[in-house]
């Protein structure tokens, strides 16, 4: 796959020098990575499993970690996925993280609308505020002794932070049959405007 990356940055470069005009092929470019990326999503994960090297050409066969036991439980308490879950996929969810935009004349744009989606798909750690609200506590020690008779409090409603550790589940990276139909469009194009 490095080969073909090197391809295309070659075409990008020697494009670059001329100005030349890539708009008739940026929606078809567009589409393909879209598409590569809901594929991604879909079969949960299609990525190289090089944790210390994760882009958008590190396509491959691995699989993501598989969800936590917590996560699923919440998605089918939410009445999200069936016997066996993946990443929230819903228009609101996870689609709705990516970002890939039309830049200009010669460029493409490809990132994340949300914080989060950076860290699901690089992995790292979430935080994120919590409510608690006011409740009734049983209190049966106090400083590590065991009280004669246990005592209820109340505890006001308060604020505190949640810190989620997340594995990284790449989903925007591309294939390798991704950047060959791109190399090929590209070059294609730039042939038939006699560069």
């Amino acid at each position: 796959m490095d080969d073909i990356n090197q391809q295309i940055l070659n075409l990008l470069n020697a494009i670059t020098k001329t100005d030349l005009d890539l708009t008739p092929i940026l929606p078809a470019i567009k589409e393909r990575i879209e598409s590569s990326i809901e594929g991604n999503i879909i079969q949960g994960g299609r990525w190289n499993g090089n944790i210390g090297n994760i882009g958008i050409f590190s396509g491959g066969s691995s699989k993501w970690t598989p969800l936590a036991a917590s996560t699923v439980k919440g998605y089918r308490k939410r009445g999200i996925g069936n016997s066996n879950p993946t990443l929230n996929r819903s228009a609101g969810g996870l689609q709705s993280t990516r970002s890939v935009l039309i830049v200009g004349k010669s460029a493409i744009s490809i990132g994340y609308r949300r914080a989060y989606a950076q860290i699901l798909n690089e992995g790292g750690d979430f935080v994120s505020s919590v409510q608690v609200g006011s409740h009734n506590r049983k209190i049966s020690q106090s400083f590590g002794k065991l009280l004669k008779k246990p005592v209820n409090i109340k505890i006001g409603s308060f604020t505190r932070k949640q810190h989620t550790k997340i594995p990284a589940r790449p989903y925007i990276v591309l294939q390798e049959d991704d950047l060959e139909f791109i190399r090929d469009l590209i070059a294609d194009y730039v042939v038939s405007q006699g560069i």
